[in-house]
């Protein structure tokens, strides 16, 4: 009965026309979601005497605002404050504290570099409550420490080949001296189960699970287990990168690029740029057989250090060589399994040159694409290219490559007959290869985890010159993770000629000839890494006069617009990755005013995985 009494003590409302405040540190400081953007502010209340017990700093709360009732956090407690006239909490909404004010910190740098509101932040860490849970946790307070006991490490560890990523950081993780927590984020639930089996021997007792998928109560319990046990290892998809951790902690990321990281809804935030604005207060890893741009351009920088080993990849076949990929095949079929990897359907049609094969590029440095309605277009500019001809050797004649996956296993099925034929695609995806022999046809980043006597890369030319912001980036990534599943005797056959760049990095097992390549484009465009881009949707009218307005700004370094149809268009701008914290600021300035004035709502999407 005592244990009812005080869950009707923590839920009651301030009773009475004058109640008293509370004697010890009477105003609570709360962020309240009022649903209005520029009234993103924080707002001093006086605590009642009756609630000074239950209101924690952490906990949900009920406020008075206007002629309405909102919920809010409390962000602290003090004994003073210069607002006058002020309100008393009505009710304390949650049976214990809810986020950790250690955390504070890091949610505000959230807030400011995707300027948004700090509510906005807060909502998103905490999974959808449910009472009954809280109950199990009632009395248990965030308890959140720590310290770090050297210098913070900021480490990329590229993978080796035939070594999975959950077996690399099984490796690292029970490798690791230190007594801190452990959080891994990975790309989908397939590395999830994948890591959690590999770890479960190793720390069977201090392993947490947090991803989106996982049952309400469930994803709940377990938060409230990261905020208020400090478990040793938790492992999760994007949305657990706002999980609370103590000080010192290691932080894990695997896959960085993956799209899956990069949230697709407001506020449009990527798992590897949080983990950085962590990076203060924590230990950071990145695990990757092909990173991304952006570590590429902190290791340039010497803020990332690499960890790698030289390794030569033997049994390689290339494009023009003496081997077709069928002969491969057919020697690999003998030995065991075989994968084979095309490229996913409905990508848009770039091209190359037929004589140098360099990428097709517009004058603006976007690559170009063929639009079957209206030729030759840049996907940066949408210019219109009437008569196009090889910036690098004059040639006109137009190089395109690509077979689709299911095509091209019926076509195998008939010159392997007999063999069983498997197909994986992000529709019906295989995570693991099945025992036996097979010839598996996968599409890029679908791939079965396994081991494989022989490894096909096909439609090289195709994907390495699509369009896409990150294009090169997930073909590289999707070619190295295949191949490091084929057997150190085994063979492996790349659509590329072996003096193409990326046929180099693969047969040294080392990015860098590519990535280099792609450092040096992206910066002549001024695309990220080297730029911060910001992309704004709405009506084409006010579009056109927000590019007038924006092109007069010296903040921004390029203004382009791009028509969607005959309503409505998409802004782009560009501002040196140097001048972050002012790009940020200025749209969260762009947002209140718009928000204060009620203009019609624009879509605007800081750091967009593509265009």
């Amino acid at each position: 009965m005592a244990e009812i009494k005080k869950l009707r003590l923590k839920s009651a409302r301030s009773r009475g026309a004058t109640p008293l405040p509370s004697e010890s540190l009477p105003i609570a400081v709360v962020s309240v979601d009022t649903g209005v953007f520029h009234l993103d502010q924080n707002y001093d209340y006086l605590v009642p005497a009756q609630l000074h017990e239950a209101a924690k700093i952490g906990t949900s709360v009920l406020v008075p605002f206007g002629s309405q009732s909102l919920s809010g956090i409390i962000l602290d407690r003090r004994a003073e404050t210069t607002t006058t006239s002020l309100k008393f909490l009505e009710k304390v909404t949650s049976l214990l504290p809810l986020i950790s004010p250690e955390e504070l910190p890091f949610f505000q740098a959230v807030a400011q570099r995707y300027a948004v509101g700090l509510n906005e932040v807060i909502k998103a860490v905490i999974p959808e409550r449910s009472t009954r849970v809280e109950q199990l946790f009632q009395g248990e307070f965030a308890t959140i420490e720590g310290a770090f006991a050297s210098e913070k490490i900021r480490a990329l560890h590229l993978i080796p080949p035939n070594q999975t990523p959950h077996g690399a950081i099984r490796e690292f993780v029970s490798n690791q001296s230190h007594s801190g927590q452990v959080l891994i984020i990975v790309p989908d639930e397939k590395d999830v189960k994948l890591i959690h089996e590999a770890l479960i021997e190793f720390d069977e007792e201090g392993i947490v699970v947090l991803t989106s998928s996982l049952p309400r109560s469930e994803r709940y319990r377990n938060y409230l287990r990261t905020l208020t046990s400090t478990p040793r290892i938790i492992i999760g998809t994007r949305s657990a990168t706002l999980a609370p951790i103590a000080m010192g902690s290691t932080l894990i990321l695997y896959g960085d690029g993956e799209s899956s990281l990069h949230s697709q809804q407001y506020p449009y935030w990527s798992a590897r740029e949080l983990l950085l604005l962590r990076a203060e207060r924590a230990n950071l890893h990145f695990f990757s057989y092909a990173p991304s741009l952006e570590l590429a351009r902190l290791v340039e920088l010497g803020w990332l250090k690499v960890e790698r080993e030289e390794v030569n990849i033997t049994g390689l076949s290339f494009d023009e060589g003496k081997d077709s990929y069928i002969s491969i095949i057919s020697q690999s079929l003998k030995k065991g399994s075989v994968l084979v990897t095309t490229a996913v359907s409905g990508y848009i049609n770039s091209f190359s040159c037929q004589k140098c094969r360099n990428r097709a590029l517009c004058e603006c440095g976007g690559r170009l694409y063929v639009d079957p309605g209206l030729g030759v277009q840049c996907s940066l500019c949408q210019r219109r290219v009437e008569d196009w001809s090889c910036l690098f050797c004059g040639e006109k004649r137009i190089r395109t490559i690509s077979k689709g996956g299911e095509r091209l296993a019926a076509e195998l099925g008939k010159s392997f007959p007999g063999i069983s034929v498997i197909t994986s695609t992000s529709q019906r995806r295989i995570d693991q290869l099945p025992e036996g022999r097979h010839l598996v046809v996968s599409t890029n980043g679908c791939e079965p985890v396994g081991n494989y006597s022989g490894v096909v890369l096909l439609d090289g030319e195709y994907l390495f010159n699509r369009t896409g912001l990150h294009s090169d980036e997930e073909a590289r990534r999707a070619w190295f993770l295949a191949l490091s599943m084929k057997e150190a005797n085994g063979l492996g056959y790349v659509s590329l000629p072996i003096s193409h760049p990326v046929s180099q990095s693969l047969q040294k097992w080392n990015v860098y000839p590519q990535i280099g390549v792609e450092l040096e484009e992206h910066k002549a465009a001024m695309l990220p890494p080297y730029y911060r881009i910001a992309a704004i949707n709405g009506e084409a009218k006010e579009i056109e006069a927000l590019r007038s307005t924006f092109s007069e700004l010296e903040l921004f370094s390029a203004v382009s617009l791009l028509a969607i149809d005959s309503l409505s268009s998409k802004l782009i701008v560009r501002t040196p990755v140097e001048r972050s914290r002012e790009f940020s600021d200025f749209f969260y300035d762009f947002r209140r005013v718009r928000s204060l004035t009620k203009a019609r709502k624009l879509s605007i999407t800081l750091d967009p995985y593509e265009l």
